[in-house]
C-alpha cells in the first residue's frame, strides 16, 4: 500500500519546559501559494477516490499546504514549530512576550490565539474497580452493547465493516496482548500508527498494558475486537488508522493542535470514518484551561472548526463521545461533538434512558445532541466505538451514502425518532431499522397526540406476560419544556389502559413503550403553575 505523509507535521520538543517558560499559541496566516498547487500531488489515490463517490470537489483552498516561506521567517526568529495545520492555514509554537509581539507585526500573519485547551478521555471518574484483563473482557460492559443495538442482524448480512477507521484517542498498549484485537496485527489490518504526543515513541503499542494507558486499545477493542468467530466489535474486518493525540498523564498540556494534525493525517490516507472517544471541557488542571459551557456552541472550539471541516468539505464522518459530565456543574457535550454536522454519542441504560453520568445537549441551540445512544457502563468513551462499529456496517452497505445521509439514517433508526431529546438524542438506534430505511422498507410506527388537557390516556391493545416479567414493566416517560429539553424522567407500570398526567411547565411528554413511542403535545390554554 502506498502511504501519503500529510503535510500536518508535528516536531518533537521539550514540551513540559516551554510549557513553564512560555504560552503556546496558534499563529495563523493571511494567504496560501495557490499558484504551484496541484491537487494530484497531494491528495492520495483514495482520498480523490473518496471526493469522487461523494461529488466533492478535488481542489480545495484547504488542501492547499501552509506557505513554508512563512515558516523559514519564523524559524529565523528562532521559533520552533510545534505543529502545522493545513486546514486552518496555521501553525503553533511556543513563544515568549518579545517573539509574540515581533510576530504580531508580520504582514503575513493574520491573527494569534492562544492553545489553553486540553485533551481528555471521556472515561468516568468513578471507575468501578475492574482489573485490565487481557483475556476476558466483562460481558455486560463489552457484548451488551451490539446486543442491544442487533450487531447480530449485521452479521447475518455479512457486513463485517469492510471499510478505513480512524481512532484518534490516547496510548494504544495493550493492543498487542488483548486476545481480541492481536489478530488486527497479524493479518495486517493495522495499516498505520502515529503518535502525536511523543514522536519520538517507538513503541506505539507498549511492552506491558498494566502500566500503560489502555484507553485507546479498548475502543479499538470495542470497534473492531474478534477472536474466530466470536466477535466484540461490528467492524472486524476494516482497515485502521491509529493516532495518539491525547497525553493521559496530565490534563494541562495543550494538546488540541494534536487532535487536528491528527483528523488532517487521517484524511490523508482516504479515512471516512472516524473515533474519537476524547473531548474537551472544564476537568482540567490549571483554571486558565478551561472552556465554558456557554462555547460548546458548535463553532467556537477550533477543534470543533476542523471537526466541521473534516466533514462538510472532506465528506469524514466523525462519531464522537458526547462527554461525561452529566452529574456535575458542567453537564453539557464536550468538544468537538458539539458540532452540528458530527455524530454525537450518549451513553444509556439497558431500557434506553440516560445513563446519569452522560452529558447532555445545550438548550441554547437548534439541533440537538447528542444524536444517538447505546449502553455503556464505564463512560460515552466506549458507547461511541460500538456506533463506530454501527456506521462502518451502513458505509459498507451502501458506499455512496455522504455524512449527513449516513447521519440521518442512524437517527431514523433509533428508537425515539423523531421525538428526540437532549438527554439521549434520537435513542438507540438498532440494526434491522437501518438497513430497513436504506432498502426504504421501513415504517415509523411513533405517534403524535394532541392533548387540550391534563392528562390523556393511552390505551393498549395487549400487554403479554414476557413484556410484564422483562424489562419493560414500566413506560419510561420523557417530560420535556420544549421539543428537546428534558426537565424529569418518569416510569409509570405498563398497563392495557395508562393515564399520563401532565406537570407544571411541561410542553412535551415522550411516551415509551416496548415497541412503540408516543410523542404528547400539551395543548392548554394557561398553566397555573409554570
Amino acid at each position: 500500500m502506498k502511504y501519503f505523509v500529510s503535510l500536518c507535521l508535528i516536531l518533537f520538543f521539550s514540551s513540559s519546559i516551554a510549557y513553564t517558560q512560555h504560552t503556546k499559541y496558534w499563529i495563523f496566516f493571511k494567504e496560501k501559494d495557490t499558484h504551484s498547487y496541484d491537487y494530484r500531488k497531494v491528495l492520495s489515490e483514495q482520498t480523490i477516490a473518496n471526493r469522487t463517490l461523494l461529488k466533492l470537489p478535488l481542489y480545495q483552498y484547504s488542501d492547499i499546504p501552509v506557505n513554508t516561506n512563512h515558516i523559514a521567517i519564523l524559524e529565523k526568529d528562532g521559533v520552533t514549530i510545534q505543529n502545522i495545520s493545513k486546514w486552518l492555514n496555521a501553525v503553533t509554537a511556543y513563544l515568549s512576550n518579545e517573539q509574540l509581539q515581533k510576530i504580531k507585526q508580520y504582514s503575513f500573519v493574520s491573527h494569534l490565539r492562544p492553545v489553553r485547551y486540553t485533551l481528555q478521555a471521556a472515561t468516568v471518574v468513578q471507575k468501578p474497580k475492574v482489573q485490565y484483563d487481557a483475556k476476558t473482557p466483562p460481558f455486560r460492559s463489552v457484548s451488551y452493547p451490539n446486543i442491544q443495538v442487533e450487531g447480530k442482524v449485521f452479521r447475518d448480512k455479512n457486513l463485517t465493516g469492510k471499510v478505513r477507521i480512524g481512532v484518534l484517542d490516547g496510548a494504544f498498549h495493550g493492543v498487542r496482548f488483548n486476545k481480541y484485537t492481536t489478530d488486527l496485527i497479524a493479518n495486517g489490518q493495522i495499516r498505520a500508527y502515529r503518535d502525536f504526543v511523543n514522536p519520538m515513541n517507538s513503541n506505539f503499542f507498549g511492552d506491558n498494558p498494566k502500566r500503560g494507558i489502555t484507553h485507546g486499545a479498548s475502543v479499538l477493542m470495542r470497534i473492531g475486537g474478534r477472536k474466530r468467530k466470536k466477535h466484540i466489535g461490528l467492524a472486524p474486518d476494516a482497515e485502521y488508522y491509529l493516532a495518539r493525540t491525547e497525553d493521559s498523564a496530565s490534563e494541562y498540556r495543550a494538546e488540541e493542535d494534536n487532535w487536528i494534525c491528527g483528523i488532517e493525517w487521517l484524511e490523508g490516507f482516504g479515512v471516512r470514518l472516524v473515533n474519537t472517544s476524547l473531548g474537551y471541557s472544564d476537568s482540567f488542571d490549571k483554571e486558565e484551561d478551561k472552556y465554558k459551557p456557554e462555547q460548546m456552541d458548535g463553532a467556537t472550539a477550533l477543534i470543533t472548526q476542523a471537526a466541521s471541516i473534516a466533514a462538510k468539505q472532506k465528506g469524514m464522518l466523525l462519531v464522537i463521545s458526547a462527554g461525561n459530565e452529566g452529574h456535575g456543574s458542567w453537564r453539557v457535550i464536550s468538544a468537538p461533538a458539539d458540532a452540528p454536522e458530527v455524530l454525537s454519542i450518549g451513553a444509556v441504560t439497558g431500557a434506553g434512558f440516560k445513563m446519569g453520568y452522560s452529558s447532555i445537549g445545550r438548550k441554547e441551540v437548534d439541533y440537538i445532541k447528542p444524536n444517538v445512544s447505546c449502553y455503556s457502563m464505564r463512560g460515552t468513551s466506549f458507547s461511541a466505538p460500538v456506533i463506530t462499529g454501527f456506521m462502518a456496517c451502513l458505509m459498507e452497505y451502501q458506499p455512496s451514502l455522504d455524512y449527513r445521509q449516513l447521519i440521518d439514517v442512524v437517527q431514523q433508526a433509533a428508537h425515539l425518532y423523531p421525538f428526540g431529546n437532549n438527554h439521549v438524542g434520537y435513542g438507540v438506534p438498532t440494526a434491522s431499522r437501518a438497513l430497513a430505511i436504506m432498502d426504504k422498507t421501513y415504517k415509523n410506527n411513533n405517534e403524535k397526540i394532541i392533548s387540550k388537557k391534563t392528562k390523556q390516556t393511552i390505551r393498549l391493545a395487549e400487554v403479554g406476560e414476557d413484556i410484564r416479567a422483562g424489562l419493560f414493566r414500566f413506560a419510561g416517560l420523557f417530560h420535556k419544556k420544549d421539543r428537546k429539553e428534558v426537565k424529569d424522567v418518569a416510569f409509570i407500570k405498563l398497563s392495557k389502559k395508562m393515564v399520563i398526567e401532565r406537570p407544571a411547565g411541561i410542553r412535551y411528554t415522550t411516551v415509551v413503550l416496548p415497541n412503540k413511542v408516543y410523542e404528547i403535545e400539551w395543548v392548554v390554554q394557561k398553566d397555573t403553575n409554570p
